[in-house]
């Protein structure tokens, strides 16, 4: 997933092999911002496409030999920690016989219309 974040800006199929390794809660959450976007835009997106590209930035630059997993049934916690210290906790989902990643999304906000104000009283 690392590899596809970071290949993002300058190859569009990218986004879509970050999609896939998304749990389907997250990608739920992805196709109803497509939904919103397609309907202000009269543009249909694809739901990989509100992945933006070569915006990711890794907030710790991991050393793949401090990696460390714990497992509870079907979830999963994956703790990279960074050469410099810092530590980033990847939440996994086991679905369908494979481990996605669980990305808790904020809720899109939906645009407000043109209602006037209420009077101040």
């Amino acid at each position: 997933m690392v590899s596809a974040l970071e290949q993002s800006a300058g190859d569009p199929t990218a986004r879509r092999r970050v999609f896939a390794l998304l749990s389907h809660r997250a990608q739920a959450s992805l196709e109803s911002r497509a939904a919103r976007a397609s309907q202000v835009s009269g543009r249909t997106f694809e739901a990989w496409e509100m992945l933006a590209p070569g915006r990711v930035r890794m907030r710790v630059q991991f050393d793949p030999g401090s990696i460390s997993t714990r497992v509870e049934g079907e979830r999963a916690m994956v703790t990279a920690r960074g050469r410099a210290g810092g530590v980033a906790d990847i939440p996994l989902v086991r679905e369908e016989g494979r481990w996605r990643v669980d990305l808790s999304l904020p809720d899109a906000v939906s645009p407000r219309g043109n209602n006037p104000r209420p009077e101040a009283r």
